[in-house]
């Protein structure tokens, strides 16, 4: 049996026996970034730990029971990610059957949505022990310490505990202010890492996630990950950059190690970032690192010299830039709830465009049906401006693609701190509402079966569903492929 003082657990969206039905899309397997991190500071002060994605595990094995696979894996901490909301479900889950096969052992939630629902999570399921919110190394390795010396946990930050069954939480001190001394290419810390780097290309698209910092300096109204959403749940107020060196140093270790193609960076880029994004990409160049690269634009516009940077330092036909549209009503509405950035002009849509194509970079066009404000009307207006982009510049055509992402609200984010400023009816304001929805929710479809947990003032619960399969289902026949 092996035998690890902490076994991290990234859970599935969905538990239960029929899991095997599920389309590939469905698994969602990209584990969080953070936790490789957390794993290479606990193993610095000499603990063992594991990474456990049971999606991944599910994936390769449809035979698979938790119960099995923990029988095999003793631990003395059971660490579960509770980091995006879509696995509420299914860490409460693999709490339950932790805490069934070994009562001894620690159970500790971490995370976006465990830290912005630490104190409900604690009522309502007494086999969850603690929870660490927010930026999560620190506390976690000298919660590990204590534990390890039977010490009081009264000294370590942003903990959420029980003591003589009351619920007690320590101040958020800990935020970090450098993750420079930090590898989040620990690819030894997950269990099956070679599967996974083949398999989480194929499921999700995308490859291996490099860190490149944390924050955002802006607020799209539905992501939990944004400026806003970073104050409340880990008391970040500014956007924390890893030295374009150190990130350098996590990718030639993972083409090293794995002989990793391709990279996904977890950051993307806007007006204000380009410097540094450039400086990353000449040292790129300078240490001769042959590898392709995904990037979001978050902002408009980004000028012609970073996309022929960009297109210099990576093998394009493992390459793509990805950028979100919103209608122009809707975002000229939702520019001053959000950040001015979010309304960005027309020309530097077309620009974006042109300049991707001239330099032959794969560029995914994504958009989300049920924003705020937005009519049916707004839809097509959205997808006519991708269709003029394409049209005007037919000979690049096959470089750009265009995608349906349907959206749940999640905590944190400015749809679901102020709803009614933003014209939405939310179904979901508690743990236990997301819980259930996940519950409910097969995901036998894929994107389709994305739960949506509100409507708007235009469209309908219904409405929404209605469109994502539509445009889901029509994006691959009708929309041009990328070559990516």
């Amino acid at each position: 049996m092996e035998t690890y003082d902490i076994l991290f657990i990234y859970p599935p969206r969905f538990f239960g026996r029929d899991f095997w039905k599920l389309s590939e899309r469905a698994f969602y397997m990209s584990t969080p970034m953070g936790l490789f991190g957390i794993a290479d500071e606990l193993e610095k002060e000499g603990f063992s730990t594991k990474i456990l994605n049971l999606p991944l595990e599910i994936y390769l094995n449809k035979n698979w029971t938790l119960e099995n696979l923990l029988k095999g894996m003793n631990a003395k901490v059971y660490a579960i990610s509770l980091h995006w909301v879509l696995g509420s479900y299914g860490a409460v889950e693999v709490a339950k059957i932790c805490k069934k096969i070994d009562p001894s052992a620690k159970v500790v939630f971490g995370g976006f949505t465990a830290s912005y629902f630490d104190l409900e999570i604690m009522k309502k399921f007494p086999f969850v022990d603690y929870v660490v919110r927010g930026d999560g190394e620190l506390p976690l390795v000298e919660l590990t310490k204590k534990l390890s010396r039977k010490l009081p946990l009264d000294g370590v930050p942003n903990l959420t505990f029980r003591r003589n069954k009351r619920i007690v939480r320590t101040q958020t001190t800990y935020v970090a202010n450098s993750i420079d001394d930090i590898s989040f290419a620990g690819l030894k810390f997950l269990h099956h890492w070679r599967e996974y780097l083949r398999i989480v290309k194929e499921t999700m698209g995308l490859p291996f996630c490099v860190t490149v910092g944390r924050g955002c300096p802006f607020n799209c109204p539905f992501c939990g990950g944004g400026q806003k959403a970073t104050e409340i749940i880990n008391r970040r107020r500014k956007v924390l950059l890893k030295s374009a060196e150190k990130v350098v140093e996590d990718i030639k270790t993972l083409v090293q190690i794995a002989n990793v193609k391709s990279v996904y960076f977890g950051h993307g880029a806007y007006p204000q970032s380009t410097s540094y994004w450039e400086r990353l990409f000449k040292i790129l160049r300078e240490e001769k690192v042959d590898i392709g690269a995904d990037l979001e634009i978050w902002r408009l516009p980004i000028d012609r010299i970073f996309l022929k940077e960009f297109s210099k330092t990576f093998n394009l036909n493992t390459s793509s830039l990805g950028f979100v549209t919103y209608p122009k009503r809707v975002r000229a509405l939702l520019g001053p709830l959000t950040d001015p950035f979010l309304n960005y002009e027309e020309g530097d849509f077309h620009r974006l465009v042109e300049e991707a194509m001239a330099n032959e970079i794969p560029l995914r066009l994504w958009f989300t049906i049920g924003n705020p404000f937005e009519t049916v009307n707004d839809l097509f207006e959205n997808i006519a401006l991708v269709t003029k982009a394409l049209i005007k510049n037919e000979k690049g055509r096959g470089h750009v693609s265009f995608y349906n992402t349907p959206v749940t609200i999640s905590p944190g984010s400015p749809a679901f701190e102020n709803p009614r400023e933003f014209g939405i009816d939310l179904e979901s304001r508690s743990f236990i509402d997301f819980y259930d929805l996940f519950k409910n929710t097969r995901f036998t479809l894929g994107e389709i079966d994305v739960p949506i947990n509100y409507r708007t003032q235009f469209l309908s619960k219904r409405a929404i569903k209605f469109w994502n399969a539509t445009f889901t289902l029509a994006a691959a026949p009708f929309f041009l492929a990328t070559s990516h």
